[in-house]
């Protein structure tokens, strides 16, 4: 997992982030989660996989595929009386994959939920006075709880990829008779690009979704930074860590003490500014070292073209006509290199 990716796995698992997080980019700003509604689910999904029913343990062990998943941040949501499980998936790269992998996800969910109710009537004894609910070791009234999985995309491209399982499938040749007969998978994905640059967060959301937002883009990112000074003059210094990563400036951390007050607040205003000046002046030079490198490049390029057309008995007149130079240029080289 890239170093983002776990970096972000920290921040979107508080409980606040996380409730914030879904109603404003969900639910449009409406308060529907509280972080008090959340607790922390088991991330992994790993398990054993049979579904023929009522086997005993050594034929499923034969036949039974393990997989192995985890969840980026998964939460068990209590909303009124009802359970519902909520998965943020971070993703730095576009996938095209990905509404297949979700729905393996949201699969192996729905699957551990199952097998959980098997066990607990199957000590119960709970089925067995139904044969037809004793071979799926589930009763009619049992019930297992939704699960819905959002995609926060943060790469430096805005997504390109397919957003349902029916843009991954080839139907160019099946009948339009089986189309309707055809389940999908559409993944909720929530696209950093699509973002508007006024919505009303918290002070931590806010630095975070916006450093994501811009981070590929030096210029954009100075000036957003240098027009929100009451945000970024006075950046929580738990965040530096994040903000390190995601701005890929591990000094941050190391010269911290350059830009942080006796309130415990850092300047970003001031440490982005120079970053952006010190990258400037290392493009630039990097510039000019890379032009001399390819004007020598060139240069050596046009002598050996030159001589090897002397060598064919070809005219001054004629290598200047052929390589679009004038004739003095071909009639200097050969002089230096005779």
């Amino acid at each position: 997992m890239p170093a983002i990716d776990t970096a972000m796995h920290d921040f979107m698992s508080d409980p606040y982030i996380f409730s914030e997080f879904i109603n404003i980019f969900v639910f449009n700003g409406k308060p529907v989660l509280t972080a008090k509604d959340l607790d922390d689910k088991d991330s992994n999904l790993s398990q054993m996989i049979d579904f023929k029913e009522n086997k005993t343990a050594a034929a499923i062990s034969d036949s039974a595929a393990t997989v192995e998943r985890y969840r980026d941040v998964i939460k068990k949501a209590v909303i009124k009386d009802s359970f519902i499980l909520l998965a943020i998936e971070n993703q730095t790269n576009i996938s095209m994959i990905m509404p297949v992998r979700n729905a393996l996800y949201d699969m192996l969910n729905y699957q551990s939920q199952v097998k959980a109710l098997q066990r607990k009537n199957k000590i119960e004894r709970s089925t067995y006075a139904n044969s037809g609910y004793f071979l799926s070791g589930m009763t009619a009234t049992d019930k297992i709880c939704p699960v819905i999985t959002f995609v926060f995309y943060y790469g430096e491209k805005p997504w390109t990829g397919p957003v349902t399982l029916h843009e991954m499938l080839n139907t160019n040749e099946l009948p339009k008779e089986f189309l309707p007969f055809l389940p999908d998978y559409r993944i909720n994905l929530i696209d950093i690009h699509n973002i508007s640059d006024d919505i009303p967060m918290s002070e931590d959301l806010t630095i975070v979704i916006y450093l994501l937002k811009y981070r590929g883009q030096k210029g954009r990112l100075k000036a957003y930074i240098q027009n929100n000074p009451e945000i970024f003059e006075k950046i929580p210094e738990h965040l530096l860590d994040l903000i390190s990563v995601i701005l890929d400036i591990p000094w941050l951390i190391q010269e911290k003490n350059k830009y942080i007050s006796k309130k415990g607040r850092v300047n970003m205003c001031t440490a982005i500014k120079e970053w952006y000046e010190e990258a400037l002046s290392e493009g630039e030079n990097r510039g000019k070292i890379e032009g001399k490198i390819e004007g020598k490049a060139e240069g050596l390029n046009l002598a050996g073209e030159i001589i090897k057309r002397k060598k064919h008995g070809e005219s001054p007149a004629a290598i200047a006509r052929a390589l679009n130079i004038e004739q003095t240029e071909v009639l200097l080289i050969t002089h230096l290199l005779d």
